[in-house]
């Protein structure tokens, strides 16, 4: 993939993830802050067993989402990753791009 492939393609990944955080804003109570973490624990407890990620022959319910995430979470947590840090993410396009996406906000 040539670099202005590339950065067409993180140009609309992040339109992609603004849609999303418009969206899910709708559903987040006004007095508390958007999270994509918070918006996660929202679809776990609404309907856990639907289709979260779909990935080639990979399928990934809310709740198998919920769990892989708590792992992640875990991990950084352990490593000293806390609230506030910045952490840089370089990683292929795969399930675990959003597992640990998710972790951090988490955290």
């Amino acid at each position: 993939m040539s670099r202005l492939e590339q950065m067409k393609s993180t140009v609309y990944e992040l339109t992609c993830a603004w849609r999303l955080a418009k969206h899910v804003g709708e559903f987040a109570p006004p007095h508390l802050p958007f999270s994509m973490a918070r918006h996660l624990d929202l679809r776990v407890a609404e309907d856990p067993n639907r289709l979260a990620i779909a990935y080639g022959d990979e399928r990934y319910t809310f709740r198998d989402l919920d769990r892989k995430v708590n792992q992640y979470a875990r991990f950084f947590q352990s490593r000293g990753i806390g609230q506030g840090d910045v952490v840089a993410l370089l990683m292929d396009n795969r399930p675990d791009y959003l597992f640990v996406l998710f972790a951090l906000n988490r955290l």
